[in-house]
């Protein structure tokens, strides 16, 4: 007999023991208690301060297409990809909201994979085709993004700089000016 004490202290780390045990059930042959572990780690992942990889989300439509659930695997990555813009402007909220936006083209490429990996597990050719193609699609587009992302705060540093400048040389304006244009958010 086997028996297992733990004391959970926090949200993240009830997260972490459900991951675990999740994967444990699933390698015990055990899947649908393993599910449901998941279930319930993602309303803490809901509720965690900390962001969470879309790996991380996408285990549980994973372990429900090998609970031979697929229709439900496909509706919770559907579900994920519904959320996505709403979780990344949470996660993000400390960039302008096109940069935190422009994030989830990676977040969506890697469950668009996970969407393919489940149909290709179920030989569901043409399907997994096609979340193979939007996947590298929004690869793509995520790089796009980051050359965005790159130049605003290459734009954002000069401006500063000029600023302490203007500072130094009397311009007692110059920083408040600066944190006019760039509000505290998006430090």
């Amino acid at each position: 007999m086997k028996v297992e004490i733990s004391l959970i202290v926090n949200r993240d780390e009830k997260l972490s023991y459900l991951s675990k045990r999740a994967t444990a059930l699933k390698d015990e042959g055990k899947i649908n208690e393993a599910v449901a572990c998941l279930r319930e780690a993602q309303k803490h992942m809901r509720k965690s301060n900390f962001s969470h990889p879309a790996q991380q989300w996408c285990r549980l439509p994973l372990f429900l297409q090998m609970a031979g659930r697929f229709d439900e695997a496909m509706a919770e990555f559907h579900r994920l990809l519904a959320e996505l813009d709403k979780r990344m402007l949470k996660e993000y909220a400390h960039l302008p909201e096109e940069i935190a936006l422009s994030c989830g083209y990676t977040e969506r490429a890697v469950i668009y994979d996970k969407m393919r990996l489940a149909c290709k597990r179920e030989k569901r050719k043409e399907e997994a085709e096609k979340w193979a193609a939007l996947s590298q699609e929004m690869e793509r587009k995520a790089e796009e993004a980051m050359s965005i992302s790159d130049r605003f705060h290459e734009e954002r540093s000069r401006a500063f700089r000029d600023a302490q400048e203007q500072f130094r040389a009397g311009d007692r304006g110059a920083l408040d000016r600066f944190f006019e244009r760039y509000p505290q958010r998006y430090r």
